[in-house]
């Protein structure tokens, strides 16, 4: 019964953290503040009350239309909301809010900024092919923060240490690899091969999972890019050619090695011992 609870407590916290992700999404790019002004409505712009704010139940209540303007509001944001709820609720289940231990309290904190920051730069990218330089460095940032708290509380001394220094290397050389890969990339094939953002957002990898979580997660999101373009050019629905934003393939193969760690992921693309 309790796991169930937590579940749903779970479930909940992440459609209200989705749509936090909304008004990252929107108002980033457009360079407006994520605090100030209250969310409102960008057909009429009028301040969307608390009731019609409700994640999920508002949008259904309102038959997906403006509660002033009855402009139809868009799929997508109960889309994002019910998708990063399951996301979230998926990743965090190894942590318990029951525990009263400060571990979990922790490993749920930095999933869910992990989680935040990955989603809304992915989102952003496939709708404006851009990396916000603000997410990526907030992202670098409190990728080292939780580094540095999570090496204190759960591992020793030495390997605190040793950790630490592992995330700051991964920074460096997941930024500079990538800067190689798009210098040689543009030279060969006279277009850019990657896009402007895509080093800071391996520099943020870095920061959060280390130089063997980058490795792994640089690894994933290429076989995801592959097979996802393969598919796209097979059905018709990419051209040879075609501008592909790059983060969200770079976000989902952090999420998979955060989610099951580097051995999990080390048997699978390396064929490690059982």
């Amino acid at each position: 019964m309790i796991i169930i609870i937590e579940i749903m407590l779970k479930f909940l916290l992440g459609l209200c953290l989705g749509s936090f992700i909304n008004v990252v999404t929107y108002r980033i790019p457009r360079k407006i503040s994520i605090i100030h002004p209250r969310s409102y409505c960008p057909n009429c712009n009028n301040t969307i009350k608390i009731i019609d704010n409700i994640p999920i139940f508002s949008w259904l209540r309102l038959k997906g239309r403006c509660s002033n303007c009855n402009k139809k509001i868009s799929l997508r944001y109960i889309t994002v909301e019910i998708a990063f709820a399951i996301i979230f609720t998926t990743c965090t289940s190894a942590y318990s809010y029951f525990n009263n231990n400060a571990i979990d309290l922790l490993l749920n904190l930095s999933t869910s900024v992990f989680l935040i920051l990955f989603v809304s730069i992915a989102l952003i990218d496939i709708e404006y092919l851009l990396i916000p330089s603000v997410l990526c460095l907030s992202s670098i940032c409190l990728g080292l923060i939780f580094t540095i708290l999570n090496s204190y509380f759960i591992g020793e001394f030495f390997i605190t240490k040793s950790s630490i220094i592992n995330h700051f290397y991964a920074i460096f050389i997941g930024f500079t690899t990538y800067e190689i890969i798009g210098f040689l990339g543009k030279k060969l094939f006279k277009k850019p091969a990657l896009g402007k953002g895509d080093s800071y957002l391996a520099a943020c990898l870095g920061a959060w999972l280390g130089m063997n979580g980058l490795l792994l997660s640089s690894l994933l999101s290429i076989y995801f890019a592959g097979i996802f373009t393969c598919v796209g050019i097979f059905i018709n629905k990419i051209k040879p050619g075609s501008l592909i934003p790059f983060a969200p393939f770079m976000s989902i193969g952090g999420i998979c090695v955060l989610t099951l760690g580097n051995e999990f992921w080390n048997k699978i693309l390396f064929y490690g011992p059982n």
